[in-house]
C-alpha cells in the first residue's frame, strides 16, 4: 500500500500513558494520519527513528531519561524534516522561550 501525498506519520514521546492513549485517542480516525507509534522514553523513540522515518512527533518536554529539549536537538539532527511539537503542562515563560529557541538551533 503506497502513502497518499496528504498522510502523515505521527510519533507519541510522553511517559505517561494516559497522556499517550489520550492523544491517540484524540487523532485516531483523523483524515490525513497514516499510523501512530508511542514511546515512553527518548531512548527508546531515538533507537526507532534510526531506521525509520515519522513526519511529526508530539515530544512531552519533561521525560525520565532525557530533557526533552535536548531530544529535540537530537532528532533534528538525525531527521531535519520531522516536525517537532513540544507538549507540555509547563506554563513558565522561560521554559517555552528556550523550547523556541533550541527547535531552530537544531535546523542549522
Amino acid at each position: 500500500m503506497s502513502k497518499q501525498i496528504n498522510e502523515r506519520s505521527i510519533a507519541i514521546v510522553d511517559d505517561h500513558p494516559v497522556v499517550i492513549e489520550g492523544l491517540r485517542t484524540l487523532l485516531r480516525g483523523t483524515p490525513g494520519i497514516s499510523c501512530m507509534h508511542d514511546f515512553s522514553t527518548g531512548a527508546a523513540f531515538m533507537e526507532w527513528l534510526r531506521n525509520n522515518a515519522v513526519d511529526i512527533v508530539l515530544l512531552d518536554i519533561m521525560l525520565p531519561d532525557v530533557n526533552g529539549l535536548e531530544l529535540c536537538k537530537d532528532i533534528k539532527r538525525a531527521a531535519p524534516d520531522t516536525i517537532v511539537l513540544a507538549v507540555s503542562n509547563q506554563a513558565e515563560r522561560s521554559m517555552i522561550l528556550q523550547i523556541l529557541r533550541n527547535a531552530p538551533a537544531a535546523i542549522s
